[in-house]
């Protein structure tokens, strides 16, 4: 046992022995646990509140060109990041700018292609249709020969009925006009 501690129980028990146990025990209640010399004083406070005091203004200080410090650098950091992403956006502009011209050469040539095919096409219906019109000039051209050759043929039985009609009615007339030349 300390020395404090072997002085502190031997004044308990001689307490307890004139006063009583539990007077014996507020009594002791009532002493410091160690020397008065280890004891605060309120001058003792004081110091330790101005030197705590001293203490956060300096934190306070210290912590502020901290924060001053990290705003630099990340403002810089920011800066960096706002160089690189922009860096990237370009890089990705250019990255999409050739392949939507990939792309668009790609679709061009298709149409191209699909253009090619359709004035193919075209072109083969064209060449349908102006075989089937020289089809029907041809059968045009053969229908008007016929139809000639028919009107011809029917003009020339009309001339010739209307001939045949008319030349003895004339030879009538004609043997009248001699026969009256005769008589008179």
């Amino acid at each position: 046992m300390a020395p404090n501690e072997r002085i502190r129980a031997a004044i308990h028990e001689k307490l307890t022995a004139l006063i009583g146990s539990e007077e014996a025990a507020a009594l002791m209640g009532m002493l410091p646990p160690e020397r008065w010399t280890e004891l605060a004083t309120k001058r003792d406070l004081e110091a330790l509140r101005v030197a705590t005091k001293a203490d956060i203004d300096d934190l306070h200080v210290a912590t502020k060109a901290d924060i001053e410090g990290l705003r630099g650098e990340m403002k810089a950091d920011i800066e960096g990041l706002r160089g690189d992403v922009k860096a990237d956006i370009e890089g990705l502009r250019g990255d999409v700018k050739t392949e939507l011209d990939r792309h668009s050469a790609f679709i061009a040539q298709c149409t191209d292609l699909k253009l090619e095919s359709v004035e193919a096409r075209l072109r083969g219906e064209i060449s349908g249709v102006r075989s089937e019109m020289l089809d029907l000039r041809g059968a045009l051209v053969e229908q008007v020969a016929e139809t000639r050759i028919t009107l011809t043929e029917q003009l020339r039985d009309t001339c010739l009925k209307l001939v045949a009609t008319l030349v003895p009615s004339m030879l009538v007339g004609v043997g009248l006009a001699f026969s009256a030349a005769k008589f008179s």
